[in-house]
């Protein structure tokens, strides 16, 4: 069972460290962070997909946590058909991602979903997930970002199904020679590969 949800913000809670703190602690940071934007709601923060991604040691979230100490939670309006209900600081720890392993299908489009702590419990067959819908206008840029990423785990999954169907040994130098090629052969008709491959704005991907 599934709903829409529009208009979403993401946004983390207090007692995730700022990233100042987290360098005095000695914490190796291996990429420059990036602007993680404006405050959303209250006193909470919108994470930025580079902060979310690469500060794991603050994501974790303990057996039975008090509300207090929740990390990330969502805004947005839900939509089922005409139906729909605008909703404020929901917890949630799930993030699942379709069309993994599947070449034939070219993108990511209404295949990210979250699922919150309250539609885990649902009495209903896989719970309750929330589809990924249109960002609100001030998380945009956060969201863009995430999506590049999350676009960029299917296509290494697609390259990855590919190689084990042919029986190929994965190396680097796939990944630096031949992943792009590959995937503009699979996907390159679809606008969305396009805009994605355009990001990058390499013909390949050599990581040296």
């Amino acid at each position: 069972m599934s709903y829409v949800l529009d208009e979403f913000v993401i946004y983390r809670t207090p007692d995730i460290k700022p990233l100042e703190e987290e360098n005095a602690e000695g914490e190796r940071m291996t990429m420059k962070i990036q602007e993680r934007g404006q405050k959303g709601q209250g006193e909470l923060e919108l994470p930025s997909a580079v902060y979310v991604s690469f500060g794991l040691k603050n994501l974790s979230i303990p057996a039975n946590p008090p509300v207090c100490e929740l990390i990330l939670v969502f805004d947005g309006v839900l939509r089922s058909g005409d139906k729909t209900e605008v909703v404020h600081g929901v917890p949630f720890d799930v993030l699942s991602l379709g069309n993994l392993a599947t070449p034939t299908e070219h993108n990511l489009q209404n295949q990210i979903w979250i699922q919150s702590h309250l539609g885990a419990k649902a009495p209903v067959s896989g719970g309750v997930w929330c589809e990924l819908g249109t960002p609100a206008k001030d998380y945009a840029k956060h969201w863009e970002a995430f999506s590049w990423l999350a676009v960029l785990v299917k296509y290494v999954s697609d390259a990855l199904e590919l190689c084990v169907q042919r029986q190929q040994k994965v190396t680097l130098k796939y990944f630096q020679h031949d992943f792009a090629a590959e995937m503009r052969k699979h996907h390159g008709s679809d606008p969305a590969f396009k805009t994605w491959i355009s990001v990058y704005g390499k013909g390949n991907f050599d990581l040296c």
